[in-house]
């Protein structure tokens, strides 16, 4: 009977499969031992045990190396979106930058616009102003220029002058006007609007008021109807001319002051 109770075997060799089935299920190999039936339970149920830990233990390595996986791969996609996102705020502030400076580059450019526009202006207005003839105190007080004298002190001094003194400075005058006559050359004179030409074609001097001669031909210009208004028109000969003369009368005022500016009289 104790030997019926008893297990021979060199040594416990359990193949895989056995391990963790009833103890009638075991294949078991002889290895010069014996060992109580209990105790091959006991051994059996510790294999299995540690199947199962190796088998917990390699679900959840796979498990944390499929975390790390897709917490790598979040990672990844996170870095992408974060980098999109940058670049595209860098984008936003070049592009703001860019219509700034368009701006500012238009501002200055109105500035240089304007400030050229007042130079032209301001030129124009040198070249078509008109000569204004000295008479014989204005010479006088000319050619008491970068005096530190006073202009009540010139009038002074020119009105205790004898008259063949002031004589003197009328001749001065009068060949200086000469002079600037032929710079400050006359302007073209303009063909006119139609109301214009209409009023000077029925002007009629008589004794009656200037105002009232006015609002006279006013009143039977009104009367015109349109068709014998625009008969009184400049024709585009005479505009054209107009404009031909104009702009070399221009260029001839320009060279003629631009001249006198470096050879002043």
């Amino acid at each position: 009977m104790l030997r019926s109770s008893i297990i021979s075997f060199k040594g416990l060799r359990a193949s895989p499969n056995a391990i963790g089935t009833k103890l009638s299920m075991y294949k078991l190999v002889s290895i010069n031992a014996t060992i109580p039936i209990s105790q091959g339970r006991s051994m059996a149920t510790k294999a299995d045990g540690e199947q199962t830990k190796k088998s917990k233990k390699s679900t959840l390595t796979k498990d944390l190396k499929d975390a790390k996986s897709t917490f790598k791969k979040l990672k990844e996609e996170h870095r992408k979106k974060q980098f999109a996102l940058e670049e595209k705020v860098k984008e936003r502030k070049l592009q703001e930058k860019i219509k700034e400076r368009k701006l500012k580059d238009k501002v200055k450019e109105r500035k240089l616009e304007e400030k050229e526009k007042k130079q032209k202006k301001k030129e124009l207005a040198e070249i078509t102003k008109n000569f204004r003839k000295l008479g014989a105190y204005p010479m006088f007080v000319k050619t008491k220029k970068g005096s530190k004298q006073s202009l009540a002190d010139s009038a002074k001094e020119f009105n205790l002058l004898s008259t063949d003194e002031k004589e003197k400075y009328r001749q001065l005058a009068d060949e200086y006007n000469e002079k600037m006559e032929k710079i400050y050359l006359p302007k073209p004179k303009s063909p006119g609007n139609k109301y214009s030409r209409y009023i000077s074609e029925h002007y009629v001097k008589d004794d009656r008021p200037f105002a009232e001669v006015s609002k006279s031909l006013s009143e039977s210009w009104k009367r015109l109807s349109k068709e014998e208004q625009e008969s009184y028109s400049p024709s585009a000969e005479e505009l054209s001319q107009y404009k031909a003369d104009y702009e070399k009368w221009l260029q001839e005022r320009k060279s003629n002051i631009e001249s006198l500016k470096e050879n002043p009289l």
